[in-house]
């Protein structure tokens, strides 16, 4: 096409020249959890479909409702991808519907004793158990009580098969 002088702009393979919805829905779904942190390192802009913009600071700068508008549905679209890795990490039920229930089991979470080796305090306990904010921070605190679980005794993580990966709503249910 080029040849012909039908194309008249360059073909771009970056990321970063593609809409913030399709790199959100059609590329990172289809990525690991583990490369989406690695991801968002990469640029504001990949950080931002990640984790969602800072909602207070960042409708400040916007003077008309399209920019808001666009940023709570680039918010919508990181949330989507928490609570996906909720689904695909930790065996959570995808919700059905157009209605998003926070109060649901896949925002609840244990905090992980972080010295777990210690014998005063459980490893896990029933007061430990919290509904998160947001579905990355309940994400976060699944992964790290998946860490705890899958190491060796050098503190090395190991691979486990997927009938050995954690299961959130069963730790939920024993609580």
């Amino acid at each position: 096409l080029r040849r012909m002088g039908k194309l008249s702009t360059p073909l771009s393979a970056s990321l970063d020249d593609l809409p913030n919805a399709i790199v959100a829905a059609s590329i990172l779904p289809f990525v690991t959890t583990t490369d989406w942190l690695n991801f968002r390192l990469q640029s504001r802009k990949f950080y931002e479909i990640v984790h969602g913009h800072d909602v207070g600071a960042a409708l400040q700068g916007f003077g008309h409702d399209v920019g808001a508008t666009q940023q709570q549905n680039e918010d919508e679209e990181s949330k989507a991808l928490w609570r996906l890795a909720l689904v695909r990490d930790y065996r959570f039920e995808q919700q059905k519907g157009d209605g998003e229930d926070d109060g649901s089991l896949m925002y609840q979470t244990i905090r992980c004793n972080p010295d777990h080796d210690d014998e005063m305090n459980p490893f896990l306990s029933t007061s430990d158990v919290f509904t998160a904010s947001t579905a990355f921070i309940s994400w976060k605190h699944w992964r790290k009580i998946d860490i705890c679980l899958h190491r060796d005794e050098h503190g090395q993580q190991f691979d486990v098969s997927p009938s050995a990966q954690l299961v959130g709503p069963y730790f939920l249910r024993a609580a």
